[in-house]
């Protein structure tokens, strides 16, 4: 009987993480132990307050970096790590998630071995803005040493080709689970518009969704709730906004919520407001959808994938009509159950049960591939 093939998953995220256990760490884990069947997987990490090596649903989960000095340091230091473990372990295929801020951790020139890009978002370009450091020069090099990458959108793909021609891109989108898709729609009587998310107060738009909100006629303007966590810098400048704005008694923050509060907070809302200024995907906006909550968002090109008429979609990044749109799903039912409806059916195109197969075709694939030209 032949072993099972060694994968290497790398991903600085992770579901327990307090800083972020974002969209990307939670479908980490899912594939990580659905292909645990056909491979040996081990996924590395970055170290954070109270991680530890551990086995679970037969993937090794490895902690490398840092537990202290908070997640910006331990993203450095993790990026700085990984050639060495490229280096000095054993494996059949590398899948490296892509981190902030370089995205990528120039793994290929670290070994003859498969590595696949594993792309839920390029930071480079928001990084050098927010810091007036290179980040996007050193990302777009990196990208370039790259032969293979999974990107979950069309735009993505068209984005790294045009940086790195010779890549070979397969577009796998993201999934929510069948049973989130199944699931009957809320039929619970809206309560507050919702911002779910990690707190980035620039990044994710958070500034431009407060100055939307005060522009909401006081008649109808409802409580704005905004669940999610994030650096205690961002917090505070979050709420340092909302104290300008005098939105303390209108705007709650309920911090990083469980699933299940999510969502009642979800079924509660006349909307889910999706401000972000980059996004490759947005899978909230996804579970937004399956639960059968309209969504405004701004008009980019990462969210292309949402039809026009599934969601209120702003120019980007007119604050006015961003405003206007949530004014109108705060007044208009009909226009809330249209928009509820169509984004229902929208989500039964990415059932999460689905993904595995999708990866285990695309690593099933590079190692015939290296057995031919071996």
């Amino acid at each position: 009987m032949n072993p099972k093939p060694v994968l290497i998953i790398s991903n600085y995220d992770d579901i327990h993480n307090p800083y972020y256990a974002g969209g990307g760490a939670v479908l980490t884990s899912f594939i990580a132990s659905s292909l645990a069947s056909k491979f040996r997987v081990t996924v590395i990490t970055g170290r954070y307050p109270g991680s530890h090596d551990q086995v679970v649903s037969e993937v090794t989960y490895r902690r490398i970096g840092l537990k202290f000095g908070g997640p910006k340091l331990g993203q450095i230091v993790y990026h700085l790590l990984l050639p060495f473990y490229a280096l000095t372990l054993s494996y059949d295929l590398w899948v490296e998630s892509f981190t902030p801020p370089i995205s990528t951790s120039f793994l290929p020139l670290f070994t003859r071995r498969p590595v696949i890009g594993w792309v839920h978002s390029l930071t480079g370009e928001d990084m050098t803005r927010k810091y007036k450091l290179p980040f996007i020069l050193i990302e777009r090099l990196g990208l370039k040493f790259y032969r293979r990458v999974i990107v979950p959108t069309a735009f993505l793909c068209a984005k790294i080709t045009r940086i790195n021609p010779a890549v070979t891109a397969v577009v796998i989108p993201h999934g929510i689970p069948r049973r989130q898709v199944t699931a009957l729609a809320s039929r619970v009587k809206p309560r507050h518009l919702l911002y779910v998310g990690r707190i980035a107060y620039y990044e994710k738009g958070l500034d431009l969704l407060l100055e939307a909100y005060t522009r909401i006629p006081l008649s109808v303007r409802v409580p704005l709730v905004i669940a999610g966590g994030g650096p205690a810098s961002e917090i505070r400048r979050l709420k340092a906004h909302i104290s300008r704005l005098r939105l303390d008694s209108a705007v709650r923050l309920v911090g990083v919520v469980t699933p299940a509060r999510r969502r009642r907070l979800l079924n509660s809302s006349y909307a889910l407001a999706f401000p972000s200024r980059f996004e490759t995907f947005g899978l909230v906006a996804l579970e937004t959808f399956a639960a059968g909550i309209p969504v405004v968002a701004f008009d980019l090109p990462g969210l292309s994938w949402i039809p026009s008429d599934c969601a209120l979609k702003a120019p980007a990044f007119s604050v006015s009509a961003f405003s206007l749109h949530l004014t109108r799903l705060i007044s208009e039912a009909r226009l809330r159950s249209a928009l509820a409806g169509r984004g229902k059916r929208l989500s039964s195109r990415f059932i999460l049960e689905e993904l595995p197969a999708k990866y285990q075709a695309v690593l099933n694939q590079i190692l015939s591939s290296q057995k031919i030209s071996r």
